[in-house]
């Protein structure tokens, strides 16, 4: 009795195990937060990186509702969070109550900047995930310290922030759920700042993402940048696609699936 106990405990912590596996690694109600069981979208990634790696080139997501374009931008933050790269990456989700100040003041929250002893001119930027492996840092601030706060931002006010502060980094500002803006006065805001960035030849990279059949439905005034702008569409996943998603899945839970099962979900 006392051995079949133990067996019946180490079979349900082996069952508890895996089922914590399945919601780790299964969330279809929920965006993928890191590329472990991120698979699929390798043309639109490439388009990304092609596109960011174009000085002035600003990025527009669309798609319908449930395509993944949420996924899609965790994954691009994360890869350019990593190390190997020189970019200051951030990532903010938008909503109703948002004015141009509020979002600007988020996305600089995210920018942190230090200086060195030997040379206070010497500034650089961080993201807040980042680590500076340095002796000589003795300050690390984000940059929504230092603007004022009986002001509202302009974008002036945010091109100025960035050349003040600028150093070779490159930027990459991820503006999500774009389509809950509905203040066209907002939108036309972030076409201004575009359309400038891209005149100023600067590296600085917007990316706005939302829902809309077009771009149109997400920016005002897009004529004015449409030279600078790369529009990316996300249309549903193929059944590749889908199939890689569930091999990524079992792989990490550690079990197989027939093929012709696979192909039925």
């Amino acid at each position: 009795m006392e051995r079949e106990m133990i067996d019946n405990m180490a079979s349900h912590s082996a069952n508890d195990e895996i089922n914590k596996k399945i919601d780790q690694a299964f969330t279809p109600r929920t965006p993928i937060e890191t590329r472990q069981f991120f698979a699929g979208r390798m043309e639109q990634i490439k388009k990304i990186q092609s596109s960011f790696d174009e000085k002035g080139c600003q990025i527009m997501i669309y798609g319908d509702r449930g395509v993944g374009k949420t996924s899609l931008a965790n994954i691009v933050k994360e890869i350019y969070t990593n190390n190997n790269y020189n970019v200051v990456c951030t990532k903010v989700n938008c909503d109703p109550t948002e004015t141009f100040d509020s979002i600007w003041r988020k996305t600089f929250k995210q920018v942190n900047f230090y200086y060195q002893v030997k040379n206070k001119q010497n500034i650089g930027f961080i993201s807040n995930s980042s680590e500076v492996d340095t002796e000589e840092k003795i300050s690390n601030i984000s940059i929504d310290k230092l603007l004022k706060l009986d002001k509202e931002l302009t974008t002036t006010d945010v091109l100025d922030t960035l050349s003040e502060y600028f150093t070779k980094q490159k930027f990459l500002f991820i503006f999500d759920e774009f389509d809950q803006i509905q203040n066209s006065e907002i939108k036309e805001k972030f076409t201004y700042l575009m359309k400038n960035i891209s005149d100023y030849g600067t590296d600085i990279t917007l990316m706005i993402v939302g829902i809309a059949e077009n771009i149109e439905e997400l920016i005002e005034s897009h004529q004015s940048v449409e030279r600078c702008l790369k529009q990316i569409n996300l249309p549903r996943m193929s059944e590749k696609e889908i199939e890689q998603i569930i091999s990524t899945g079992l792989s990490y839970i550690g079990m197989t699936m027939d093929q012709n099962l696979k192909s039925k979900i």
